[in-house]
């Protein structure tokens, strides 16, 4: 399985990839630094989820789950943010889950497991 990490924060990403890892030993994990260097990542190895802040430099989290959305209606996309009104603009995109930051490590190994190990 492939998971793509997208956040500007090198110590979120370290903490995501702590997560994936911890449930799914096995995972290929690739962390992006903005939206452009993950849609790259995308498109050029293909990606099982996304997990993906919304600000970020280059392209935003935002940008980025529209432009995954135009290409692929069902990868699952969790935007992660610590905006508190960033849920709607979230979802509008075609984000399939929304976390703040708070409830990061609380909620994702639910989310992950429900979405991935089916």
């Amino acid at each position: 399985m492939r998971i793509l990490i997208a956040d500007d924060d090198p110590l979120q990403r370290a903490i995501v990839r702590i997560v994936i890892l911890h449930l799914f030993p096995t995972a290929i994990v690739t962390e992006a630094p903005d939206g452009r260097s993950a849609l790259v990542a995308y498109e050029t190895d293909g990606m099982d989820a996304i997990i993906t802040d919304i600000h970020m430099p280059i392209m935003n989290g935002i940008a980025l789950t529209h432009a995954i959305r135009s290409r692929n209606r069902t990868i699952p996309i969790i935007v992660v943010s610590s905006a508190p009104d960033s849920e709607a603009p979230s979802r509008q995109a075609g984000a399939t889950h929304y976390l703040a930051k708070t409830a990061l490590l609380t909620h994702l190994p639910q989310i992950l497991t429900e979405i991935l190990a089916g």
